[in-house]
């Protein structure tokens, strides 16, 4: 197995947690990718997410189930997430998991992700 920290890297810029996922979304990535968003968020008091799928691949069925179960920890946080993804496949799939979030997704555009994120207010 391949070391976690080359497929999943986390890090703050500007208001905005940033969590890039390179690698086969299993349910050991989603649990990993949780614990550390929820670690930052408590860090930090961020509520602004921004998750790079571009290089990620598709999802377990499992991985997505994972993170359905997962959602309600995050909503009650009141997170807002920005999905950065490559294709419409990876977005309709996004859209699927994170049903009933606070989210967009973005199609290959980080910044644009980063700027609605860091936008005051709820309108989208």
């Amino acid at each position: 197995m391949e070391n976690l920290a080359d497929q999943l890297r986390v890090e703050v810029i500007g208001g905005v947690i940033f969590v890039r996922v390179e690698c086969h979304i299993s349910e050991e990535i989603v649990r990993r990718r949780h614990d550390l968003v929820l670690r930052y968020v408590d860090a930090t008091g961020f509520k602004n997410i921004l998750f790079d799928l571009r290089y990620a691949h598709s999802p377990t069925e499992a991985g997505r189930g994972l993170q359905t179960k997962l959602n309600a920890q995050l909503q009650a946080r009141e997170l807002r997430l920005a999905l950065v993804v490559s294709d419409s496949a990876t977005a309709f799939l996004a859209r699927q998991t994170f049903f009933g979030l606070h989210h967009r997704v973005f199609y290959d555009d980080v910044s644009r992700g980063a700027k609605w994120l860091r936008e005051s207010g709820e309108s989208d």
